[in-house]
């Protein structure tokens, strides 16, 4: 879910919508290995900042995945394990 309004009511109806998901695990591991905005997998954009600096993670961003960028890619499968 894009996150456009920030008011915790808002950001804990989308958060609530992950609960039981299928995919919630899956969803938050893209997330937090990209840079995207919103709720995803249940967590927000903040709180999967907070996650990775505590982690050591760096975002592989988004366009150099899609244009193929193949140092991305190999970092990637070295520094962006699966954290569920």
């Amino acid at each position: 879910f894009p996150s456009h309004d920030s008011s915790g009511s808002n950001l804990n109806e989308q958060k609530k919508f992950c609960e039981g998901c299928i995919i919630k695990s899956d969803c938050f591991n893209y997330a937090l290995r990209h840079d995207v905005t919103g709720v995803w997998g249940g967590t927000t954009t903040r709180e999967r900042q907070v996650m990775r600096s505590k982690m050591g993670l760096r975002v592989i961003p988004i366009s150099l995945i899609l244009r193929g960028d193949n140092l991305a890619k190999e970092e990637g499968r070295e520094r962006y394990r699966s954290v569920s």
